[in-house]
């Protein structure tokens, strides 16, 4: 039985596939932090995919790692240097890649958002 994606699950393997590209791998609580837009790092701000799921939450996210792991899309190496999983994809899993988001640029407001008091 073939797995239908959810739109989660492709900016997951997006993610993933960007941060390959980059010579980086993410664990699985990386990979949920870079979604979520809470690494700090340049290297990670800079490529597609960073904070575009901010409300994913820590279960969602870890479910729906193991259901592409599940489903052959995601495989993982250990290192026991960190005693941790990392991800990669799979020739499956890179069929599947999204295109990457487009940077949404935020604009300045014309009014201040505040004054002094007088």
């Amino acid at each position: 039985m073939e797995k239908t994606l959810k739109a989660r699950e492709r900016k997951l393997l997006g993610a993933v596939s960007e941060a390959n590209k980059a010579g980086y791998e993410f664990s699985h609580d990386g990979l949920i932090a870079f979604l979520k837009g809470e690494i700090k790092e340049d290297w990670a701000k800079e490529l597609p995919f960073y904070g575009c799921l901010l409300s994913l939450g820590g279960r969602q996210g870890k479910s729906a790692i193991r259901t592409l792991l599940q489903y052959g899309y995601l495989r993982q190496r250990y290192d026991d240097r960190y005693d941790l999983y990392f991800l990669y994809l799979s020739e499956k899993g890179e069929m599947e890649v999204p295109l990457p988001p487009k940077k949404k640029t935020i604009s300045k407001p014309d009014k201040p958002l505040f004054i002094k008091r007088r």
